[in-house]
C-alpha cells in the first residue's frame, strides 16, 4: 500500500535530499558537472542516473524477494535448503549477500562485483574533494596565515580591498606541483582518520544517509539564486553573507543533533546517547518507522528557506555594510549601482550614471570605481 506507513516516508526524504541537498555537495555533481560542456554533462547525467537509478531499483527487489522468502522458511512453506547456506535472520532483513547467496554463484559475484564500485566511487569521491580543498581551494588561506604568522600583513589589513585578492581560491589550471602535494597529504590524513571510527565498530557504515541532513542548509541559498530573476535578488556587487552562513549553521546544528541523538549506534547495534536530552519527535510526519527522518529534513528544508530568505531581503545586517574592491567592481560591471563616498568617507549605493550623454559620473565616482578610494 502507497502510504507513508507502508515506507513511503523513506521515499519522500530520499526525495526531499535528492532535490534540495545531495546536488549541492556531493563531489559527483558539484566537480564533475563541470568536466565538459553543459550539453555533454547534462546527457552523461541523464544516462548515468537513469541507470543508477535502475540499479538501485532492482537492490530494492532483491530485499522484497529475501524478506518474503526468510519468512516462507520461517514459517515451514519453503524447505530451509533453499537459503542456499545463507544465515535465515540475514535474509530476512534483507542484506544483499545474505539474499543473493540464495540465489546462487553468479547473483553473489554480480552483487559483490557492485557493492566493491560503489564503495570505491565513493572513496574516490571523498578523496577528490579533500585533495581539492586542501590544496587550490585553501591554498589562500595558507599563504595569509603565513603572512600572518611572519608578519607580512596584519588580520585587518588583509581581509579588505585588494590585499585579499591575493587569498582566495585557486582554479584548477593555476594549481601547482605544491598544490597537488598537499592534495596528496590531505588524502592519507583522511583515510587515516576516517578508518578510526570503523577500528572501532564497523557499524558507523551504516550511518549514510545522515549527511543529506547535516548539509540541508546549502540547499536555499544556492537553488533560490538559480530560479529567482537578478530584479527580485540584491542588487549584483552588495554582499549578502548571512543569507548563506545562518542556513547552513542553523540546518548543520539540526543533522547534527538528530545524528547524535537517533542515528549514532554502539557495536551492539543500540542507540549511543539516547539520553541526551534532544527530542525531534514533533517534527516526525506519519506512522512510519522513518516519519521523523522525512519530518526533519521538511523542517530543515524550511529552516534554510527561511534563513536565505530573511537575510537575503535585509540589508542592515553585518559583514553588509562596507565593499570591497572587487564588489565595486562588480558593481560598476553591473551598470545598475554604484558606490560612492561623501565627504566624511561614508559609502553608499546609488544608481549608476546613465549612457553616455545623460547625467555622466562625477570625478569622485570615476576615482572610487576605479581605485577604490576611501575603502
Amino acid at each position: 500500500m502507497l502510504s507513508l506507513d507502508g515506507g513511503m516516508d523513506l521515499l519522500a526524504g530520499g526525495a526531499v535530499q535528492g532535490l534540495l541537498s545531495y546536488p549541492f555537495f556531493d563531489p559527483v555533481l558539484t566537480d564533475r558537472a563541470f568536466l565538459t560542456d553543459p550539453r555533454t554533462m547534462a546527457r552523461s547525467f541523464m544516462i548515468g542516473g537513469t541507470f543508477a537509478g535502475f540499479i538501485i531499483l532492482c537492490f530494492g527487489f532483491l530485499g522484497i524477494y529475501g524478506s518474503m522468502l526468510g519468512n516462507c522458511v520461517n514459517d515451514g512453506v519453503c524447505p530451509e535448503s533453499d537459503l542456499n547456506g545463507a544465515i535465515l535472520a540475514d535474509v530476512k532483513a534483507g542484506k544483499p549477500f545474505a539474499v543473493a547467496k540464495t540465489m546462487g554463484e553468479t547473483v553473489l559475484f554480480l552483487t559483490a562485483f557492485i557493492m566493491i564500485l560503489s564503495s570505491i566511487s565513493t572513496l574516490d569521491s571523498t578523496f577528490t574533494s579533500t585533495a581539492k580543498l586542501l590544496g587550490p581551494d585553501m591554498s589562500g588561506l595558507w599563504s595569509w596565515l603565513n603572512d600572518i604568522v611572519t608578519g607580512k600583513v596584519s588580520i585587518r589589513a588583509s581581509t579588505r580591498g585588494e590585499s585579499i585578492q591575493k587569498y582566495m581560491p585557486l582554479a584548477m589550471s593555476e594549481a601547482t606541483d605544491r598544490h597537488v602535494w598537499v592534495g596528496r597529504l590531505g588524502m592519507i590524513l583522511m583515510a587515516l582518520i576516517g578508518t578510526l571510527p570503523i577500528m572501532e565498530c564497523p557499524t558507523q557504515l551504516s550511518a549514510t544517509t545522515i549527511s543529506g541532513t547535516v548539509v540541508m542548509g546549502l540547499g536555499a541559498p544556492i537553488y533560490m539564486i538559480g530560479l529567482l530573476p537578478d530584479s527580485w535578488l540584491w542588487t549584483r556587487g552588495t554582499k549578502r553573507p548571512l543569507a548563506f552562513c545562518t542556513s547552513f549553521i542553523f540546518c548543520a546544528m539540526m543533522g547534527i543533533c538528530y545524528q547524535v541523538r537517533y542515528s549514532t549506534k554502539d557495536c551492539d547495534g543500540n542507540l549511543k546517547y539516547s539520553y541526551a536530552n534532544v527530542d525531534f519527535t514533533p517534527l516526525t510526519i506519519g506512522g512510519g518507522s522513518y516519519g521523523m527522518f522525512l519530518g526533519t529534513n521538511v523542517a530543515g528544508a524550511m529552516v534554510s528557506l527561511v534563513c536565505w530568505a530573511l537575510f537575503a531581503k535585509l540589508d542592515f545586517c553585518l559583514f553588509n555594510e562596507i565593499p570591497t574592491l572587487a564588489e565595486v567592481n562588480a558593481a560598476a560591471a553591473a551598470k545598475v549601482k554604484i558606490y560612492v563616498a561623501d565627504d566624511q568617507g561614508a559609502v553608499s549605493l546609488i544608481d549608476a550614471p546613465g549612457p553616455a550623454g545623460e547625467s555622466p559620473a562625477s570625478p569622485g565616482e570615476i576615482e572610487l570605481l576605479v581605485t577604490g578610494s576611501h575603502l
